[in-house]
């Protein structure tokens, strides 16, 4: 099997669903929340101007690594390349937004990076935040 589950997507789960006694799984998140959420990113509206000094951590990742070793017919592997591409696409546009709308945000891409870079990176993203504290000094 392809390479799906992380350490960073494990303590995720861990911080982000409620398993009730009777086995069934409830996110934390009310439901109103996260679709307010989709809904906003869906029509491409995402705050960019930040008026003060800002880290902006993007964590990239690639949608078709996690493909290989996997066995998908054609058109399920291309509809996952496909939202992986469109995904891209809206995220860099959101970086370049950042980029001209808040001057003095520091913006930080991680490559090869799931969401979770906090886990996965903690070293890095430790990094980032000493260095954009000690340059705010």
């Amino acid at each position: 099997m392809g390479n799906l589950w992380s350490d960073a997507l494990e303590a995720d789960l861990h911080e982000t669903v409620v398993v009730a006694s009777d086995g069934s799984v409830k996110g934390r998140t009310p439901g109103w929340i996260s679709s307010a959420i989709a809904s906003e990113r869906a029509l491409g509206k995402w705050p960019t101007k930040i008026p003060c000094p800002a880290l902006l951590i993007f964590a990239q990742h690639s949608w078709t690594e996690p493909l290989k070793g996997l066995h998908l017919d054609d058109a399920t592997a291309a509809e996952i390349i496909k939202a992986g591409a469109e995904l891209q696409a809206a995220r860099r546009s959101q970086i370049e937004a950042f980029r001209r709308d808040s001057p003095l945000g520091r913006i930080v891409e991680l490559k090869n990076t799931e969401h979770h870079c906090f886990i996965q990176r903690p070293e890095r993203v430790v990094a980032e935040m000493r260095k954009f504290f000690a340059d705010a000094r």
